[in-house]
């Protein structure tokens, strides 16, 4: 669904690494969404995404690979009280992951999530992810309410889009309908959902690196281009030495099954020699065939 409601992730937002960039934090994002599906399960695979993306090498730092940690509250809510455990982290996140459904607007713990985090960190950094609707329809209040220029509209504020097709046609329901009167439908919109992933988590991780979405997109593809390469390379070496092998050990069988046929045949020459010294010509003669053959 390439369509101009990705513009932002195609410029990468804003430079990301450029705002806050002398501060650690302790997570690179804060996952906000509602505890409903299929929010929930997007959410934990975004989550895994991330913590799970390799960054070109000019990411890393001091050599090292650059990795990523990521706040989903159904993880890493502590023991103490919510409210201070969700503003501590929201404190300690470099970026504000919002995933929007028609139901995000509904829930105040979102809404007081970026809020707070519009508040410790301005507007910059946070981005919207779209499950289904319009944004008009599944922004909380204060995404609406994000600064943007005077040509930009809340599409240009959307970072990455994953409503598969069904849920963009007009006469879709809604995942909350849809919940109640057919979850088999449910579990195979959220996998479809996923599957856009593949390709909007570089959206989401341009936001982060503060990089292009197109370049990032192509440099992961070329780096797994040389891995796949790498270890087309390695799997070929080992056939090669794998069929050396095997050839070395056929031939040395084969000689191994001659010499002991030879020296059959000549013990077998030998005893019909005998034989024949003995008188029986005809048991000599057949003998004498059996080794032959």
């Amino acid at each position: 669904m390439e369509n101009g409601m990705r513009k932002s992730g195609d410029n990468g937002m804003e430079n990301g690494m450029e705002n806050g960039k002398d501060k650690q934090y302790k997570y690179d994002a804060f996952i906000s969404y509602r505890h409903v599906e299929p929010d929930q399960t997007i959410a934990k695979e975004i989550h895994r995404m991330i913590e799970g993306f390799k960054p070109p090498k000019e990411f890393y730092k001091s050599g090292k690979k650059t990795s990523f940690r990521v706040f989903r509250d159904r993880e890493e809510l502590a023991a103490r009280d919510l409210s201070s455990s969700i503003e501590e982290a929201l404190k300690e996140s470099h970026f504000l992951i919002v995933l929007c459904s028609k139901r995000t607007p509904l829930s105040e713990w979102c809404e007081k999530e970026i809020r707070t985090f519009r508040a410790l960190h301005g507007d910059s950094r946070i981005i919207p992810v779209l499950l289904e609707g319009e944004p008009d329809e599944s922004f909380p209040m204060p995404l609406k309410q994000l600064k943007r220029g005077e040509d930009e509209s809340l599409l240009d504020v959307l970072a990455a889009d994953i409503r598969p097709e069904e849920v963009l046609k007009k006469d879709f329901p809604g995942y909350e309908a849809v919940q109640k009167t057919d979850k088999g439908k449910l579990t195979d919109l959220t996998k479809r959902a996923v599957k856009l992933l593949k390709v909007e988590k570089y959206r989401i991780m341009a936001a982060i690196l503060g990089c292009n979405f197109g370049d990032l997109k192509q440099r992961d593809k070329e780096r797994k281009n040389r891995l796949i390469l790498t270890i087309s390379s390695m799997l070929g070496a080992l056939f090669l030495i794998f069929g050396l092998f095997m050839t070395a050990a056929y031939q040395k069988a084969e000689q191994a099954r001659q010499e002991a046929v030879q020296s059959n045949a000549s013990i077998l020459l030998k005893t019909a020699k005998d034989i024949a010294k003995e008188g029986d010509y005809l048991k000599a003669v057949l003998v004498a065939k059996e080794a032959m053959q």
